[in-house]
């Protein structure tokens, strides 16, 4: 029987400048790679959804660049304690995602994301930006929110 997940157990993929004010802008902007890794985590069972603010269009911003600019993935307490596993899933797809894109191109192309940790009265984040080889090191961090002390 599959567990039924509520909203706090989805990884929440947030727009560009969360903690800026959005009164009087018509838009949300998310990086652009943020369509491609959603689909990526549905497509492979890992909870995951837009965090749409009400009212709001949503726009994508590209960067030209060789780097890859991924999304701000926000992971709940209740994610962490109940899927702990899910980190590490989600960030391998995400590495083998920009593998991917740049095959033939880069041959360990620059990655930029960030993911954020809410739960248990702290508020944690982690900003990555280094080689996608690399990337994986970040799921043992983030495994990690859980149990360090809050600095909020």
């Amino acid at each position: 029987m599959k567990s039924r997940m509520t909203q706090a157990t989805h990884y929440l993929l947030l727009p560009i400048s969360i903690e800026h004010p959005l009164e009087g802008q018509e838009y949300v902007v998310y990086p652009a790679s943020t369509t491609s890794v959603l689909k990526l985590l549905k497509s492979n069972s890992i909870p995951a959804r837009l965090a749409i603010c009400e009212g709001k269009r949503i726009a994508y911003q590209e960067n030209r660049s060789s780097d890859w600019f991924g999304p701000t993935v926000l992971i709940t307490s209740a994610l962490l304690s109940q899927h702990p596993y899910l980190v590490s899933a989600a960030i391998n797809i995400i590495s083998n995602y920009v593998y991917d894109i740049f095959k033939g191109k880069a041959p360990d192309p620059s990655t930029r994301c960030t993911f954020a940790y809410i739960g248990k009265g702290q508020k944690k984040k982690v900003y990555y930006d280094g080689p996608v080889s690399e990337l994986s090191k970040i799921a043992k961090i983030v495994e990690e929110f859980e149990n360090a002390p809050s600095d909020v």
